[in-house]
């Protein structure tokens, strides 16, 4: 079982709500005994979760509430082990912090607090009993890495993957009319992670006019492997375009990301993450959308590109 490998994905309300339920019913009513009324509590559309699947089937799940409320973490009991249950708590943190909140809580069980203290969560007040089951509040503030990803807004250079990432949530978060990038390969470090998809959510519901452009040189790479932009631009295709840039630009070394035709994330050699920031340049900005028009109007939709909407 140690050599299987997992994978884990933002989960469509109500679509996926059958495997949902039925991964939890068969840990938490089945395995522990819960009363299926405290179960579903009518809390499961309005927030977001998340399933893990190993070979194809769906073994776990969890969800964030609106108010930044983790919960309902399971696993089947022959999958554990494996370190899905760590890979789903962050992937949930990530969508915390991609939705601004500056505190992320949970109840745990009280045989699972030193599992979450793993990720920085503190216990707070006293134990109490959920359907005869002793619990733990435990809290982990999020307040300081909203407070440094807006810091970042204030440089002109940022440095290192974690950081142009936390830069790339914070100019897409305050994206109101468009986002177009312009990247080699669809950075999966970069572009395809949990909280990134969750911000792109966010920015589409603001207006219906609302797009994301995307141009690619070499999308070969996300077509062989799992990317969650795949999965978004079916969901979403009304709002997403995906091209592959044309043959006579690919061999331009750099990649950015255009926010409202103005702010951008600019990388001069797009295998490193050492980036030039400008927040409210409009000479810049006019420039850098017409260089993105331009080949945006010469590229097109090749069939290896259509592979990621299939």
């Amino acid at each position: 079982m140690t050599d299987r490998t997992f994978e884990i994905r933002v989960a469509r309300w109500p679509q996926d709500a059958a495997l949902i339920k039925s991964i939890r019913r068969k840990v938490f009513v089945i395995e522990q005994g819960l009363e299926p009324e405290i179960e579903w509590d009518g809390k499961d559309a309005s927030a977001t979760h998340v399933l893990a699947s190993v070979d194809g089937e769906y073994i776990g799940t969890g969800r964030i509430q609106a108010s930044g409320h983790l919960g309902r973490l399971s696993v089947i009991s022959s999958y554990r082990g494996l370190g899905i249950g760590k890979a789903m708590i962050s992937h949930l943190l990530e969508i915390a912090r991609a939705q601004k909140h500056e505190l992320a809580y949970l109840n745990a069980q009280v045989h699972a607090v030193s599992f979450y203290e793993q990720f920085g969560f503190v216990v707070i007040g006293k134990v109490f009993m959920v359907a005869g089951i002793p619990h733990q509040r435990m809290e982990l503030d999020l307040s300081h890495e909203v407070d440094d990803s807006e810091n970042l807004l204030s440089q002109t250079s940022i440095h290192g993957l974690e950081d142009n990432y936390q830069a790339l949530l914070e100019l897409c978060y305050l994206a109101r009319h468009s986002i177009d990038i312009f990247t080699t390969d669809l950075d999966r470090r970069l572009l395809s992670r949990s909280s990134f998809i969750q911000t792109l959510k966010g920015f589409i519901r603001i207006s219906p006019k609302s797009r994301l452009r995307i141009l690619v040189t070499d999308p070969s790479m996300a077509i062989r492997y799992d990317h969650q932009l795949i999965e978004f631009s079916q969901e979403f295709s009304t709002f997403v375009q995906i091209k592959r840039t044309h043959e006579e630009y690919r061999h331009l070394p750099y990649s950015y990301v255009l926010i409202d035709g103005k702010a951008c994330l600019y990388r001069p050699h797009a295998d490193q993450y050492e980036s030039i920031l400008t927040m409210d340049n409009a000479a810049e900005g006019r420039q850098r959308q017409a260089e993105f028009m331009e080949i945006w109007d010469l590229s097109d939709v090749v069939p290896g590109i259509k592979r990621l909407f299939i």
